[in-house]
């Protein structure tokens, strides 16, 4: 399929590269273009990108993440290439995260100076003034700004003041806005989590006995829309057509409507089987629990008899339902023998029936033998539904024993599945119970928490700075090497799931929090909500204090017995033995049941109106992290022509006086053009599919894949591409740019058309570096997730699925209803099904830029690798060199082995070179591995620099990650390193892309042996 995506169709990848052979090597020859099949067109593109030879053979530059520290050593290794003339022979420019900071300024320079050199001409306008690592000078001595020299001015991007000021205040402020906000959706939703307890115990209460008659009829009902789904979604043989179908194809249109936008058969089954099932069950235990009369009313007396005769009849008319269905859904019929198929569903109904009943005699049973009413409640509240779950899945079960001759292995697995979803429904009942109802109490009963004049804060505090630990390492977790420097002997000794056990820890005292704060708001100040509530205040008020009477009555007479006879002096006051837990104990017990489903509906209600109204990507961090990327990199390459002679880069001419930001810094990334066929801008993002059950189970450890933005597509292989600048375009009433500049504005801008829509080159590069994420490929924890999520540690961002399916969404901004995105978020949830995919950080998946120039078969690749790897474990080479292998059959290989510390103060080397060996393919590719480390023969500056910073934690060159704020010398010491490291690995070298070249030489004054270390399978050091 050869699709176009004007019309609302993504391309496939083998178009896609064949746009960018035709923008950097020419026409294609007709005989590709007369190919249908994509395998053999990308077969054919493979042998003509093999055959260039020369300057036209790929090359390409890589520039790893890792923050300011990547960006600026990056800047010297850009250096060091314009000064050897090499920046105008690479094709590609491929960045992440770090490297998209640098990288996103090179293009932008290059596109606004193609304005003021003239077509084509800026490139080689850029490589020119880039040569030098000073300030130019013109002739009549006036100092002419490089826009590097403008980077040094915002080495701290984040907040270029330092100290306490107002940009250091900025971000605080904005920080809490948007937390704020984001919890105006979070917190209903989790209050409704936990209200769902409270609601199981109110029901129990005399006050909220349920017409049994009419509330009995609806559980039934749920129960048969739960069978008759079961019924038609049992495994069978397709069919192409049906008259039914064609009878009811309005019912056939819906469900392809839905499957459509995402809906898969394991959703259908747990919003319309499981779901309606879960329903009946706190339906009938709440129907249970309202027969409070004793001894047992007499109704019950031949209540299992009743029962099966009730299930009998259910199950048969359900399951004759169902197979009526069946064609609805493309299955035949699979009822051979109708008799044998009747008998089992009514067997089957009468022992579901007759266990329930049997459960309800056990229920009534033990009410009467628990000594407390309050007790029973939370007892029952705790096991009902689970009990009634089971009770459902006997039944089912004895169904498959009885259609054994009839039915095949297929058809278990389906009732195997469907009761593993049921297993993780209850044991999610079973803990959200014992979180609200049980766990409370126990904690109150801690003496430290007993004794605290406010037991409630001191748990919130608790668990607040327990969550914010977890959301930063959560973050910091995402790289191995830092997190066991500098926590390495607390996570030694607890294990590597650690942060995992921590986070769990949070959300179960978060829980317990969130339940004390609904009891204390109940307690204090909950007023009815609507008329007929009054006389449930009234009655909830008088229970509140007649359980505490009888709890202090109870505490006293217990202390008075440890008194001595006829002393009353060690009696504290009554009101100081009422203990917190009784006061929790006491408004749990007091609730009416209405109180809940009312609170539950307000903040249902709160909850989408606050989403529809707010998104769900705009109060993140994202936009925050990408406005300042914005202002020090991509405003550093704008021109200021009104300030007089010389040319002074990076000072705004139409910025806010108040803020100082300028949107116009930014530019459409469609609007970038490739300046003499080179250096086209690749970059790279993950995919996150963390929800990784279903098509590509073996991704289960990636949790993500490639997606790329250039000024040409954006998408991935496995989605499909659309046009860059169709994608993410926001309505043009919403473009603010056009609304508030007008036409002469925008024409100072050269070179740059900023009436293209589509995702920006600021987006891209925020994207490409959204590292704290509660999603990030496979650094990806459930747990962690929920706590990064909670705390609106998310700088990723949700954009349109390109797929072919959606059609024309991928011209969305964001999610019209983002609810389901931020579930799906926070419970590390992410798919590729459905209409929005959640993109972060390119270091998700691959750290190098690298997977994917070897799929665009480059034969020369610089990689500069500044990534933080103190001990030269190499685990993004090593991943990358691995999915490579796997995805697209190259072999990398480093056969001189790669540079470490010691080899690097021993032979004076700061790079490795190896091969690529690409299938199909005679030639070899050559690649350049460039780390930053220390041999002795950088400027004295940097080794002074180097030898002050010492420390046993990520010392210089290899400063963590999450430190963004570098100084001056800092940065000069990284910019230089970056250019001393790319200039060796060039230093004469009559063909620089030689991979049999040896690259071996001592440092001046350094000793040792020249000899290359050891090099273990695919050239990689033994760890």
């Amino acid at each position: 399929m050869r699709g176009k995506a004007e019309d609302g169709a993504a391309l496939q990848a083998c178009s896609v590269l064949e746009d960018e052979y035709r923008l950097l090597h020419g026409e294609l020859p007709p005989d590709l273009e007369g190919l249908d099949d994509p395998l053999q067109r990308t077969l054919r593109l493979n042998q003509l990108i093999d055959e260039l030879e020369g300057d036209h053979a790929r090359s390409s530059l890589c520039l790893s993440g890792g923050g300011i520290r990547s960006a600026t050593f990056c800047l010297g290794a850009i250096q060091a290439l314009a000064g050897l003339g090499l920046l105008d022979k690479i094709h590609y420019l491929s960045t992440v995260s770090g490297g998209g900071y640098i990288g996103g300024w090179l293009s932008s320079w290059i596109q606004r100076a193609d304005g003021i050199a003239g077509a084509g001409q800026g490139l080689a306008h850029v490589q020119e003034m880039h040569a030098g690592a000073v300030p130019l000078r013109t002739a009549r001595g006036v100092q002419e700004e490089n826009p590097a020299q403008r980077l040094r001015a915002y080495t701290n991007y984040l907040s270029p003041v330092w100290g306490l000021s107002l940009d250091a205040l900025t971000l605080v402020s904005t920080f809490l806005r948007n937390l704020l906000l984001h919890w105006v959706v979070v917190v209903p939703l989790l209050a409704i989590v936990l209200l769902l307890p409270r609601l199981l115990v109110a029901l129990q209460t005399p006050e909220s006995r349920l017409d049994v008659r009419f509330w009995t009829w609806i559980a039934a009902g749920l129960l048969a829309v739960s069978v008759v789904y079961a019924a038609a979604d049992l495994p069978g043989r397709r069919l192409a057509d049906s008259s039914l179908s064609a009878r009811l194809s309005w019912l056939h249109k819906l469900r392809e409507w839905l499957l459509r936008r995402g809906w898969k058969p394991t959703n259908l089954f747990a919003a319309v089987c499981m779901l309606p099932l879960y329903l009946a069950a706190v339906t009938a235990s709440a129907v249970i629990g309202s027969l409070t009369e004793q001894p047992k009313p007499s109704e019950l007396d031949h209540i299992v008899g009743w029962l099966s005769l009730q299930g009998a009849v259910l199950c048969l008319v359900s399951v004759m339902i169902g197979a009526l269905f069946r064609p609805l859904r493309g299955l035949a019929s699979r009822y051979t023998y109708p008799f044998r198929a009747v008998a089992s569903a009514v067997l089957t109904g009468a022992v579901g029936g007759a266990a329930l009943g049997l459960l309800i005699e056990l229920m009534l049973w033990a009410r009467t033998k628990v000594p407390m009413r309050s007790d029973w409640e939370w007892l029952y509240a705790l096991f009902a539904v689970p009990a009634l779950l089971a009770v459902v899945w006997l039944a089912a079960h004895c169904y498959v024993g009885l259609m054994s001759r009839l039915t095949d292995e297929e058809d278990r697995e389906w009732w195997a599945r469907a009761s593993a979803m049921s297993i993780a429904w209850t044991g999610a009942t079973i803990m959200l119970c014992l979180t609200v109802l049980v766990l409370p109490q126990l904690i109150f009963a801690i003496p430290v928490v007993a004794d605290a004049q406010s037991p409630g804060a001191v748990v919130g505090v608790g668990t607040g700075v327990l969550g914010a630990v977890v959301s930063a390492f959560g973050y910091w977790s995402k790289r191995g090497p830092s997190i066991r420097q500098s926590v390495d002997t607390i996570l030694g000794a607890i294990g590597s799931r650690a942060l995992e056990v921590i986070a769990g820890l949070f959300i179960v005292l978060l829980g317990v929090a969130g339940s004390v704060a609904i009891s204390a708001g109940l307690e204090e100040g909950a007023q009815p909500l609507i008329p007929e509530m009054h006389a449930s205040a009234d009655r909830f008020a008088a229970d509140v204090s007649g359980y505490r009477v009888k709890t202090e009555r109870a505490a006293r007479d217990a202390e008075r017995k440890k008194c001595p006879k006829n002393s009353d002096s060690c009696l504290r006051p009554i009101n100081e033995q009422v203990t917190s837990g009784d006061r929790y104990a006491a408004v749990l017990h007091a609730t009416p049941s209405l109180l809940p489903i009312v609170l539950v509906a307000c903040l249902a209600a709160l909850a989408a109106i606050a989403m529809r109204v707010m998104g769900v990507n705009t109060f993140s961090l994202h936009s925050m992290y990408g406005n300042r990327l914005v202002r020090a990199y991509l405003g550093a390459t704008r021109l200021n022509t009104h300030a007089g002679p010389g040319r002074q880069y990076g000072t705004s001419t139409h910025g806010h006086w108040f803020t100082g930001f300028d949107p116009l810094d930014n530019m459409p990334l469609a609007a970038l053009k490739v300046a003499a066929r080179r250096l086209f801008p690749v970059v790279n993002v993950a995919l996150n599919i963390a929800s990784a059950a279903g098509g590509r189970l073996e991704w289960q450890q990636r949790k993500a894949a490639s997606f790329t933005m250039t000024p040409r597509y954006c998408g991935s292989a496995e989605l499909g591409f659309v046009p860059t600048v169709d994608y993410g375009r926001p309505p043009r009433g919403k473009d603010l740019q056009r609304r508030t500049y007008s036409r002469e504005e925008l024409k100072e801008d050269p070179g740059v058309d900023q009436d293209l829509g589509g995702v920006t080159l600021g987006r891209a590069i925020a994207i490409s570096g959204a590292a704290a994420s509660p999603n990030m490929g496979y650094h990806t924890s459930t747990l962690v997730a929920f706590v990064m999520s909670f705390f609106n540690v998310r700088l990723g961002w949700w954009m349109p699925n390109p797929s072919l399916k959606f059609g024309s969404m991928w011209r969305k901004s964001e999610p019209t209803f983002g609810l389901g995105n931020v579930v799906m978020e926070a419970t590390a949830g992410t798919t590729d099904d459905r209409q929005f995919v959640y993109l972060s950080d390119g270091g998700h998946f691959d750290n190098l830029g690298l997977h994917e120039m070897v799929r665009r078969r480059s034969r020369r690749v610089l990689v500069i690798d500044a990534s933080a790897d103190p001990r030269f474990e190499y685990e993004d080479l090593e991943s990358c060199i691995r999915k490579v292998r796997i995805d697209f059959g190259a072999e990398i290989r480093f056969d001189k082995g790669l540079p470490s510390a010691e080899s690097v103060r021993r032979i004076g080397r700061h790079f490795a070179i190896g091969t690529i060996q690409y299938r199909n393919s005679d030639v070899p590719g050559t690649i350049i591995y460039v780390k930053p480390a220390l041999s002795g023969d950088e400027p004295v500056d940097v080794q002074r620099y180097a030898a002050a910073q010492k420390r046993p934690k990520a010392a210089f060159p290899h400063d963590p990650t999450w430190h963004q704020n570098f100084d001056e010398a800092q940065f000069e010491s990284y910019r230089v390193l970056g250019l001393h490291s790319v200039t060796d690995a060039f230093r004469d070298a009559t063909d620089p892309w030689d991979a049999d070249r040896a690259p071996d030489h001592r440092p001046p004054g350094g000793g040792g042996s020249s000899s290359t270390p050891s090099s273990p399978v695919a050239g990689l050091p033994r760890t």
